[in-house]
This record gives structure tokens, sequence and C-alpha cells, in this order.
């Protein structure tokens, strides 16, 4: 006999009702999907043994509402799925589906960084080809730790009727909670004092969404749970503090640094005759570069536990922490103290400093100097000594070393570090056509993001891709040579670029005038501009950069400069741009500067940012006229 979806009797007259909640004006804008019911429940019986359950009721008005009718229940190594059971029902609320075993598909997730290679999912497709129609599912995880303490998201992208969060303990565990966006203990009903507690919200609405948000708002109302104490496999840790959880981790790492005798000969022949602490740093990192590559392939304790620096050193391969941990472990051959640190990378959000808890997908390598301290990402490829990249900036990490854990940043680069600069001469003809040849350069962010865009590519596919990235905004644009410098080597030079090549069409006739926009390489167009016109929450950027670009054009003979927008000289707390041009024999001279001064904006810049970069992308769309 098949099996029911177990739902508390008590919501069924409730779920019965719900679905002409749009209708009945609960909520006033049209939705595609209505979550009716959603509940967690989480029973510990022990630090190493407890079980998750959740309960589900979707109401899924239209095509685009399809998304919340996939489900999927993620595993690891300390968390199993053993039970997943959904079922349809049509609008007259016939059950027109029923899950079997064969129904359900087993999938492996994507490596990113550490600790999550482990991961893998099982998944199930609840949708019905007419609407509007309701899915019902329930599952089943038990945990072997508590370190992975599920939370309570009771919000999503549509409006949710019911949450609640169901909380059994059969000992008493010591642990912490921390609330976003809501209120936990008004919340809160202790149902049976000390053992089960059980958190509640209706009626809520969907999370905001803006253009440019911080990863981290992402999730707006939450509650977090953290055991004072964990253990995982055969070891013990703790939550009371950043303190404690790094001496966890400096534990995990005790003896790991080791390495091999060719190691300790190939370091001392790579630093022979350098004093230089700076340059010995340099040596050894573009050594690991060229000598390593990275794979995620932990299990277990592994995704925190590194392998040891002899194991990684002889299969010239790792993740993240392993990776770091031989760099470490060279440093230390060359006299150079270097330490780990954990990272939750910035596209993920932000680390919750007042909470102790697992935040981290990422380790990186700290290197304190007497004037400074030099931070290595050791999966980076085409990254100089001392650089991170966007994802690493301004991020709250746990330093790690012989005295346990403490929280550090790392640092934000600025717009003159991430710099781009271009000059193009170029020949206009009378049908419009451009034939140019120009040189630039790019440092910091701007040069990673080219030499990674372009890595591993050659011939016809590099070409595509480098014009492609030279002139989005110019579809006519052809490429017919270019030449690199310090594209795959030399990373802490700056990448600098020659090319040539021309456009069609470049520029419009109309009469006996011609009509260009200048603005070949960088351009602000009103889809920069954000939505918004009051913003909730920063704009974020992924780093702050600078773009200078100057343009040299000989017109055709016999045509002057008519008209053309207002030069422009704007500075604010935002960014600055900066246009200017001027016309003499037959010669067009153009300069465009762009300066975004900071990689997020807070909301109360938020109205003058807007103003910002809609006068930007005016100016930039405005067109030169020329007359004969």
């Amino acid at each position: 006999m098949k099996r029911k979806i177990r739902i508390l009797a008590v919501f069924i007259l409730f779920v019965c009702a719900c679905s002409a909640a749009g209708q009945d004006g609960l909520w006033h804008d049209e939705v595609d999907a209505l979550v009716e019911l959603d509940i967690t429940e989480f029973e510990i019986h022990d630090e190493d043994k407890a079980i998750k359950r959740v309960q589900r009721i979707i109401y899924v008005y239209n095509e685009k509402g399809n998304h919340y009718a996939n489900v999927s229940v993620f595993e690891n190594t300390f968390s199993e799925c053993k039970e997943l059971y959904g079922e349809i029902l049509d609008a007259e609320g016939r059950v027109v589906f029923e899950t079997d075993n064969e129904d359900i598909r087993r999938e492996h997730c994507g490596s990113e960084y550490i600790f999550y290679e482990d991961c893998q999912y099982q998944t199930v497709d609840l949708t019905w080809n007419s609407y509007p129609y309701t899915i019902k599912y329930e599952y089943e995880v038990k945990y072997s730790t508590l370190f992975y303490w599920p939370g309570w998201f009771p919000q999503k992208d549509v409006p949710v009727l019911h949450s609640s969060y169901l909380l059994k303990f059969k000992r008493p565990v010591q642990h912490n909670r921390l609330g976003i966006g809501l209120n936990a203990d008004s919340l809160m009903t202790e149902e049976e004092p000390g053992k089960i507690f059980r958190w509640t919200l209706s009626n809520i609405e969907p999370r905001t969404t803006e253009s440019y948000m911080p990863p981290e708002k992402r999730v707006q109302m939450a509650l977090l749970f953290s055991p004072s104490y964990f253990k995982l496999d055969d070891y013990q840790g703790s939550f009371q503090s950043w303190q404690k959880f790094g001496a966890w981790y400096n534990y995990l790492t005790e003896d790991r640094t080791q390495l091999p005798q060719q190691a300790i000969a190939k370091i001392k022949a790579l630093i022979e005759g350098i004093d230089d602490n700076d340059l010995r740093i340099q040596k050894l990192y573009e050594f690991l570069q060229n000598y390593t590559h990275y794979v995620a392939v932990e299990l277990g304790i592994g995704g925190y536990q590194p392998y040891s620096a002899e194991e990684v050193y002889e299969k010239k391969y790792g993740d993240c922490k392993d990776l770091s941990n031989l760099m470490i472990a060279m440093l230390n051959e060359a006299g150079i103290d270097a330490y780990p640190a954990l990272i939750q990378t910035r596209d993920k959000g932000v680390t919750i400093t007042e909470f102790p808890s697992q935040q981290f997908n990422h380790a990186i390598v700290l290197v304190p100097m007497e004037e400074d301290t030099i931070w290595l990402e050791c999966t980076a490829d085409r990254l100089a000594a001392g650089e991170l990249p966007a994802s690493d900036e301004g991020c709250h990490v746990l330093l790690v070393n012989e005295n346990g854990g403490q929280i550090v940043q790392t640092p934000i680069s600025g717009p003159e570090e991430n710099l781009w600069q271009s000059r193009i001469d170029a020949r206009l003809t009378s049908t419009g056509k451009l034939f140019l040849t120009g040189k630039a350069r790019a440092t910091g962010n701007v040069a990673n993001g080219l030499r990674n865009a372009l890595a591993g590519l050659k011939g016809e596919k590099l070409k595509n891709k480098l014009r492609r990235t030279l002139a989005s905004n110019l579809p006519n644009f052809s490429l017919s040579g270019y030449k690199f410098r310090n594209l795959d080597r030399d990373y802490h030079r700056p990448l600098e670029l020659a090319f040539e090549g021309s456009v069609t069409n470049f520029a419009t006739g109309a009469a006996n005038r011609l009509l260009l926009n200048p603005n070949i390489l960088s351009m602000k167009d009103t889809r920069a501009i954000p939505d918004e016109t009051q913003r909730k929450f920063p704009v974020h950027h992924r780093y702050a950069y600078g773009l200078v670009d100057s343009l040299m054009l000989a017109v055709p003979p016999g045509y002057v400069l008519e008209t053309g927008p207002e030069s422009q000289n704007r500075h604010s707390a935002v960014g600055s741009y900066e246009t200017n041009y001027s016309f003499e024999d037959n010669k067009f001279a153009y300069w465009r500067y762009y300066r975004l001064a900071k990689s997020q904006i807070p909301v109360e810049q938020y109205p003058e940012y807007r103003e910002f970069v809609r006068a930007v992308a005016k100016t930039d769309s405005e067109m030169f006229v020329f007359k004969k």
C-alpha cells in the first residue's frame, strides 16, 4: 500500500481554504506559486544523532511557478535522506500522481572550493501539465552530527501562509541561536519545558528582490542554530567562541606540514640567493601555481582536514585547504611564518561574526610581515602573490594559529588598483567604416577577470572571445590581429594588449552628415541603471574600478564637427565621470574617464548613485555629428 502524506489534521481545513488565498485579497500582487504549509521538525537524540523532518504543501498557479515543484534534498557524509515522498493534486483536489522509488534520482553537487565535495542530493519532479495544481511532499534526513544543525528559513520568493520550526530534545543540548529579520523569542512557544520548542509565522510576505543586491541579503528572515559542542567523526569541537573553533581546526591540521626531501631540495633551489621575504613568497607561490592544480576530492572529516603536505606535493593536486596547507609548509621551510584562514567567499554572503558556527566554504593563507600582511589565494592560477580575487575581498575570515582562531578582515581593493586604460588610433571612411589600432592595459581584478575569461583558449576561440570582450557594444567589430603581454605569466605585471581591426557601419550617414558614438571599448547603457526608485538594500558590485579610454580619430576630408554632447566633469562620493573632446585638422580627439569609488553603495547614497549612473548612460549614448 502506498504511504500517504502525514499532514497534521489540524491543518486540513486550513489547507483546503488556501487555494483561494490570492483571490481573497491576502496577496494583492499576482504570484506564480503559494506555499500553503511549511513545517520543519528537528529532533535531537544525542550529539551524533538527530532527525530532520519536513512537510510542505505548495500551490502552483502557472508555468513560472513550476520550479517550486522540483524538490531536492541534500545529503553529505553526515546527513542521509531516508525518506522522500510526494504527490500532485489537480485543480479539483484529486491525487493525480504519487512518487515511487524509481521517480527519485540521485545526483552529485558541483564542487566549489571545500567542504561540499561529498554533497549529493535526491530529487523528484512534481510538476504537472495543467494549472493550477498542488504538490505535497515530505522527507526525512538523519544526521550523525550537530555540526550542520539545520536552521529555519520561513520566507521564500513567493508568499508563505504558514511556516513553523519544531525543535525536540531527547536530551539537553547546549546551543545558541540567532534570528535574522525576526524576533525569535517572541515567536517561540515552549510546548514541553526544556524539551519541545516551536517557532511559528503566518502570512509571510515574499522576500524583497532588488537589482545589484548584496549576496547576504538573499536571506532576509531566518533562525540559525549552533551547538556549543559538536562531534565530527571522532573529533570533538566547540562553537562557544571563534577561538575554540579555530583551536579545533588547528588540531585537525597538526603534523600535516611535513614535506618530502625532494620538496625541501626544490624549495632551497628556488630561494637560493634570495634574501628578501617578499620575493621568496612570490617565487614559492608561482611554483605552487605551476606545479599543482585544484581538484576537490574530499569526503567526511576530509572536508575540513587537509591531506598532508607530503601527499599533496607528490600527487600535485588538492582542494583549497590542501593547497593552502602545502603553501604554508613550503613557506615554513623557507623560514616564513604562515597560517590558514577559513573564509566565506563574498559571492556567498558575509560571515556573521557574532555567531560562531559553520559558515565557511573556502580556505586561503595569511602571511604576517613586519610592515604588512600578504594574503595568498592558493587555488588561483592567474594571480600575483598578495592579490586576492574579488570573491575574497572584504571578508571576515577565521585566522587559525596555535592559539586558536580569531576573526580578521581581508583587504578591499580600490578603483586605482583595478584599472583599465586604452588608447585607440582610428580612421573613418566616408561610408562609415572604421579602421583602428589600439593598446590597452589592465591591472587588479580587471586584469584577473580578463585572464580568467581567456584562459585555455587558443586560435579562433581566443580571437572570438577577445573580440566579444573588447567591444561588446559593437557587434560589427572585426578583430584582425592582437598580441598580449603577461597573459599567462608574470601576473604581478599589468596585462597588456595590442590589437587592430575594423567596424562596419561605425558611423551612420544622413544627407551630408556622419553620426557616431566614440565609446568603442567602455560604455554604460540604460541597463546599468538600477530599476528601483527607492532601495531597501545597498547596491553591490564585485569590486570598485576605473576606466580610462581615449580615441584619436581621423575623419574623412571635408568633414567638420557640427554638434556633440557637453563635456562632463562629475565627481561625488559614489564615483567620477569625465569626458572631453576636441577637433582640429580633421582629427577628433575624445577622452573618457569612469570611476566607481566603492564596491558597495549604502542605501542613503542610492539616490545620488542612481542619478550618477543615469547621467553617465545618457551621455555615453549621445552621438557626435560631423557635417561636410
